[in-house]
């Protein structure tokens, strides 16, 4: 199954742990996990502007979760973030 994240279970998961964490953790183990650019964004701004985290030390976080991972992006006018045709 493909599961798609909301950055708050995310910036909860990598700051807190407790079961946001085993969310992420669960859906690494059982599921792909899918993302999209503004996600990423967002949770790259909170954890360095609210949390303190280096950029660099974000971004290998976030590689641990969505190696095998597919890409959406975020449709025109809209909240909800959309498939991207896979490249093979």
């Amino acid at each position: 199954m493909i599961v798609l994240l909301d950055s708050g279970i995310w910036i909860s998961g990598l700051q807190f742990d407790g079961i946001p964490l085993k969310a992420l953790e669960k859906a690494l183990v059982e599921d792909e996990i899918a993302i999209c650019d503004q996600i990423e964004e967002e949770i790259a701004r909170v954890l360095t502007e609210k949390f303190g985290w280096h950029v660099r030390y974000v971004m290998q976080s976030l590689a641990i979760y969505t190696h095998k991972q597919s890409r959406f992006q975020r449709l025109a006018g809209s909240k909800v973030c959309a498939a991207m045709p896979r490249m093979t």
